[in-house]
């Protein structure tokens, strides 16, 4: 028997690709020259958008490998078990 730890990806889907293609150029000629860092911000705070997490509760014990798509995390996926 093997530790076998979960794989993150993304959910992509016939719609979700077609729409990164048209807004993958877009963005490019946006921001592709530079111009975005000449804007300044003040009063930022820093601050983290991932919760503290221990990557040891993320494992699966089992005695052959799962399928890929068993073993991908979603977002969708992390908030329906909560």
């Amino acid at each position: 028997m093997k530790s076998r730890k979960e794989a993150e990806g993304q959910n992509l889907e016939d719609g979700k690709i077609q729409k990164r293609a048209e807004r993958c150029p877009r963005l490019l000629r946006r921001f592709g020259g530079g111009r975005h860092r000449l804007i300044m911000f003040s009063h930022e705070a820093w601050y983290d958008i991932e919760q503290a997490h221990n990557t040891q509760n993320d494992r699966n014990w089992s005695e052959q490998p799962l399928p890929l798509n068993d073993r991908i995390i979603l977002a969708s996926n992390i908030q329906s078990k909560s």
